[in-house]
């Protein structure tokens, strides 16, 4: 009777799902706040259907149905903290359908060790205390996949998929293409004899976004820059970094986030084969934890492709991640391992099948061993998934912005435009990044161009007709015009305006070289110093003086940013600065001060120093 109650694969999979849930629930489930893509996110979700929907297809550029969940949880205290449950819920569910992937495959053997990596895959771990749609994007991936194999292997489960496909498309910004592809492959495989009906349902899924997909592609192409000038294209080298992500413990810019330094080790590793100077424990851990790990795994994938089943399976897969390579080529974004996850997670799934089909048993574990052991070294070993305090950067500054007036107005540099969505009850003028280098839309350069060159202006001749502003003394009529319009002329005599900024995250760091030497750009001691992807790009194109996408902006950035802030001190006296910065026991400590002997805001962004600026001026 003992025996018929007691089932020791569910056993297992219970085993599983706890160590899971507890290298999920970290140090940054229950701490308060949120990195800026999280800020952004609940930002727009607090908004009515409407302008959400809106915001989403203008300034956000993803699919709509995370921001509908999220929406429930907005108006709850400590919201963040029931997101990020609700991710980890996600993801042990996740857990779950890998064990049914498996056991379909296979056997519930090879579907337990399925689940036991996904417990302790590294990029999943990380991206569950990440309040993105990434972890529900990851569990709809799945269901996919095994309902793909579902209808592959026994011909039913047509509805099912047609639903999770349904909701791929609402939540993945590209998940329509995949969708797209997948059916072509069934109807070639089913040799055309494949039922209608479930179509219906993916494709009301494409209509209901096919609007916010329209204005999101005009907006990309209307851009002076693209919104992932930051990454790299495709290359060997991202090849290598996107495999890493799937088959390695190391996180590399995938989750936006380093939760080791992964990326400097890799770095370091290239440098000294350049060098013939080898830092040995670096070389050591690269190939213990890095390589050894995106071998095995891709070995695994050469070994299933013998079967009809994975043929099948892979062929929609990796059409997919042509398309990607295709789209980052063209620059219409940028290759980033993350947004290809369908291809990340069948990948894995095939991998190990393969690596299970081996028939010498010995040779097989051994090889399972070689990626299941780094991620669960690295995970138990290392405090990995404690991030940097500027994480949660917005929540820290909730308690300082709600002490100022709602009538002053807030000049909020980095997250302005979210900010004014956040704080709804305060009077925020947003100067953003964003805004500043035209990622989203030309029309926000407008503060520097004139009207004449704003319709001409586009990605290929920026850069002349930006130069000869650059050129002329860090002097733009436009700009000054814009503030005095848009802000200053509304603020009286002896009325205060706040000004706010955080150092923290490194993007707000100015440097006045890169305007000076704009016509002879080579890479400053600066970038080599804090750009881990310049060194990235450097490697990939060898060519030191080449400015690229992400050099231009900057420039630009710094450019707007510093007139902006010759403006504000020459027409406003500051009274007083309050910064907030990082302490040792991972929290913000404040410094008041209204000495006149103060750095001037120019030169606090040139310093760098971390932290956050609230900085109070009143009008002369």
């Amino acid at each position: 009777m003992a025996k018929k109650i007691f089932n020791k694969n569910a056993f297992f999979l219970a085993l599983i799902l706890i160590l899971a849930l507890f290298l999920r629930f970290g140090f940054d489930t229950v701490i308060y706040g949120y990195n800026y893509d999280e800020f952004a996110l609940v930002s727009l979700s607090k908004l009515n259907v409407l302008a959400m929907l809106k915001a989403i297809a203008t300034q956000d550029f993803h699919a709509p149905i995370y921001y509908f969940i999220i929406k429930i949880f907005t108006n709850f205290n400590n919201c963040d903290l029931f997101l990020r449950l609700l991710n980890i819920l996600f993801s042990l569910f996740n857990i779950i359908v890998f064990y049914k992937i498996g056991k379909i495959l296979y056997s519930r053997c090879f579907g337990l060790i399925l689940a036991l990596y996904f417990s302790i895959f590294h990029l999943d771990i990380t991206i569950s205390n990440f309040i993105k749609f990434y972890s529900f994007c990851f569990l709809i991936t799945s269901l996919i996949f095994y309902y793909l194999i579902l209808v592959l292997k026994l011909d039913r489960g047509y509805f099912r998929l047609a639903l999770c496909n349904f909701l791929l498309i609402l939540s993945s910004t590209f998940g329509f293409i995949f969708v797209i592809i997948e059916y072509i492959c069934l109807f070639f495989y089913k040799k055309r004899k494949m039922p209608l009906k479930p179509l219906i349902i993916p494709v009301v899924g494409f209509i209901l976004y096919s609007p916010i997909l329209f204005i999101q592609t005009k907006t990309a192409l209307n851009s002076l820059f693209s919104a992932h000038h930051n990454h790299g294209g495709f290359s060997i080298f991202s090849l290598f970094l996107f495999l890493s992500d799937y088959f390695s413990p190391f996180v590399n810019f995938s989750a936006n986030v380093e939760t080791i330094p992964s990326m400097s080790l890799v770095l370091n590793v290239i440098e000294g084969i350049y060098k013939n100077n080898f830092d040995y424990f670096s070389l050591f851990s690269f190939l213990l934890f890095s390589l050894i790990p995106c071998i095995v795994g891709v070995l695994g994938v050469i070994t299933a492709l013998n079967k009809e089943i994975i043929k099948k399976l892979i062929t929609p897969i990796f059409l997919y991640f042509l398309f990607f390579i295709v789209i980052s080529l063209f620059e219409i974004t940028g290759f980033i391992p993350l947004y290809i996850y369908i291809f990340g997670l069948g990948l894995v799934i095939i991998s190990f099948f393969g690596l299970y089909s081996i028939k010498n048993k010995k040779l097989s574990y051994i090889l399972i061993f070689c990626l299941i052991f780094p991620s669960l070294f690295i995970k138990t070993s290392l405090s990995v998934l404690n991030r940097e305090i500027n994480y949660k950067i917005y929540g820290t500054i909730d308690e300082y912005i709600e002490k100022i007036d709602s009538k002053t107005p807030i000049i909020a540099i980095n997250g302005g435009r979210f900010m004014k969505y956040y704080y709804k009850n305060h009077n925020i003028f947003a100067l953003d990044f964003e805004q500043m280098q035209g990622i989203h839309d030309k029309k926000y350069i407008n503060m520097i161009l004139t009207n004449d060159e704003i319709k001409s202006v586009n990605k290929k001749n920026i850069k002349d007709i930006i130069k000869p502003y650059i050129l002329a003394d860090l002097k733009i009529p436009k700009l000054s015009l814009y503030l005095e319009n848009e802000l200053f002329s509304k603020v009286k005599k002896d009325e205060k305006i706040w000004l706010i900024f955080n150092l923290d995250e490194g993007e707000m760091i100015l440097d006045k070289n890169l305007a000076k030497n704009y016509l002879e750009y080579d890479y400053s001691p600066h970038f080599k110093k804090t750009s881990l992807i310049t060194q990235v790009r450097k490697y990939q194109k060898n060519d030191d003086d080449f400015l690229d996408e992400a050099l231009t902006g900057r420039i630009i950035q710094s450019y707007i940013l510093s007139n902006a802030l010759l403006y504000i001190e020459k027409n406003f006296k500051r009274i007083n600065v309050i910064k907030l910065y990082p302490s040792v026991g991972k929290k913000y400590l404040k410094e008041e001060n209204n000495n006149q002997n103060y750095p001037q805001t120019l030169d606090i962004m040139e310093l760098g120093e971390g932290g956050w600026y609230f900085i109070e001026y009143q009008k002369l």
